[in-house]
């Protein structure tokens, strides 16, 4: 596994996502959000890193490009997006 496989929950006020891992890049897509997804309507407003805070986002065609600060351990990052 690795930071392409990512999990999914949610509450009624968030959805958390979950990478299995750290890009080596710092910058992580996640597809399942794309701007055209029918499945996922809703407007993101905001996205937290746990444990860190807010993050730079953009979401477009291709997905929600998230990026990431430098791993400071190898815990997968968990991220809050509020919706």
């Amino acid at each position: 596994m690795d930071y392409r496989d990512i999990r999914f929950n949610q509450t009624k006020k968030y959805l958390y996502v979950t990478a299995m891992g750290w890009p080596t890049d710092k910058h992580l897509i996640i597809k399942s959000l794309a701007k055209d997804n029918p499945y996922f309507k809703k407007r993101i407003s905001q996205v937290h890193l746990l444990g860190y805070g807010k993050l730079k986002t953009r979401q477009t065609t291709e997905g929600l490009l998230v990026e990431l600060p430098q791993p400071v351990n190898q815990i997968a990052p968990v991220l809050r997006i509020s919706k």
